[in-house]
């Protein structure tokens, strides 16, 4: 084990004595910190493609079925209908965007142009609250396209009048005098909207009960999940993935660099094996990835109020990641023969993942098929697993799943860069 522990410590003061490169790997993460939150400033920014929204039906009526079906025939969102629970967990963790609640008696309100806050909530995932007004203007546009299909459409509304109509026939609680009152009134209804020209409403500008139902805004994040309490909550994560590639691309150029100029073959020559060689390198790096991680967290902490309250999801999520790092920092390392070829292909590669995984371009943002691939980059788990420790309020069971893809990774990629070392060196 001393062996390993002083090539380590030989990794890392070589690294320590590079300056641009402690630059690369601590200053410009939070350089992106800084500047992406400046940019959201807590709000989130850019433009939504396809917003997912999860909706919960509980007035259960043809009239909000065709408000469902209206919704989901807008490029702007895609719908999943669900239950309550499921929709706030789906916003929890990140899957949807928002979830939109219609409660029972929303048909009944909207056939008496009643605008109570009651009848639909919205919830919006904390980290993307520019699409509130988005999905509020959508609910307000479809319900102003509902009622003037009413008016457009007399029949509709004279079917339901004539329902109206049977019902005081058949009540018992109203007197004969009251009967022919209601019904007189109802038919003089019927009369009216025989009649109606529906150009009128169209010709309206201004204000007026056709503006649509108001939208409760819920504040789900304050009872059901973790609130994130400003940008810096949101961009960190991202900056501690940069920083996490710095460190695989420094240490996976610096085993190419060694044997170049014969290190790693003078240390073959020592009474050391391969095998402490190697380790000696993992744990160098990972020693980094985790000091590094630390330091910029401590500094959110300090400076920017980011919470650390689940250290133990949270150190969860590091050790995960900077495990997975150091396998990816392996393989790089045997993608070419020659600095220039590992640096260059080992950047490439990462930037990618960077990009498809969030680090640059919001999850959110991007097209269904780009989602997709997201889930091949080590950079989006790595991401979800921190967020999922710092605001989200993931459970251990939701943890696992980013865990285990960050740890599995991290071992196959480690044995595959050591598989091909190994056989270099025969």
């Amino acid at each position: 084990m001393r062996p390993i522990i002083t090539l380590a410590l030989k990794d890392i003061k070589l690294l320590l004595r590079d300056k641009a490169g402690l630059f690369w790997i601590i200053g410009f993460p939070l350089l992106m910190a800084l500047l992406f939150g400046a940019i959201f400033g807590g709000s989130g920014g850019g433009s939504v493609s396809s917003v997912e929204i999860a909706i919960v039906d509980e007035d259960n009526t043809d009239y909000s079925q065709q408000f469902i079906e209206k919704l989901s025939a807008s490029e702007m969102l895609e719908v999943t209908t669900t239950t309550s629970d499921s929709a706030i967990a789906f916003v929890r963790k990140g899957k949807k965007t928002a979830f939109i609640k219609i409660n029972k008696g929303f048909a009944d309100a909207q056939s008496r142009f009643n605008n109570d806050e009651s009848y639909i909530e919205l919830g919006v995932d904390p980290s993307k609250r520019f699409t509130s007004e988005l999905i509020n203007g959508m609910l307000i546009k479809t319900s102003f396209e509902m009622i003037m299909g009413q008016f457009s459409n007399p029949q509709t509304m004279i079917g339901n009048i004539d329902e109206q109509i049977q019902t005081i026939d058949t009540s018992s609680n109203l007197s004969s005098d009251e009967k022919k009152i209601y019904k007189r009134f109802f038919s003089g209804l019927e009369n009216f909207v025989g009649g109606f020209d529906s150009s009128f409403m169209q010709n309206q500008s201004g204000g007026s009960i056709m503006d649509g139902p108001k939208i409760k805004k819920v504040e789900v994040t304050q009872d059901r999940i973790g609130d994130p309490r400003n940008a810096y909550e949101i961009t960190f994560p991202a900056a501690i993935l940069w920083a996490l590639i710095g460190c695989t691309s420094a240490f996976a150029v610096s085993i190419v660099t060694e044997k170049t100029k014969g290190t790693y073959t003078r240390l073959r020559i020592a009474p050391i094996s391969r095998t402490q060689i190697l380790a000696g390198k993992g744990l160098a790096c990972f020693i980094t990835i985790i000091s590094v991680s630390t330091l910029l967290l401590i500094l959110g902490h300090l400076v920017f109020g980011i919470r650390l309250d689940n250290i133990a999801l949270l150190s969860i999520a590091l050790f995960a990641s900077a495990f997975c790092f150091v396998g990816l920092m392996m393989f790089i390392s045997v993608i070419g023969k020659t600095e220039q070829a590992v640096g260059g292909a080992g950047m490439a590669i990462m930037l990618i993942m960077y990009m498809t995984g969030g680090g640059m371009i919001p999850l959110f943002v991007m097209p269904s098929w780009m989602i997709t691939v997201s889930n091949f980059s080590f950079v989006k788990w790595g991401i979800v697993s921190l967020e999922g420790a710092i605001w989200r309020g993931y459970s251990m069971s939701e943890m696992m799943l980013p865990v285990a893809v960050l740890v599995t990774s991290g071992i196959i990629l480690f044995t595959i860069g050591v598989t091909i070392l190994t056989k270099r060196d025969g």
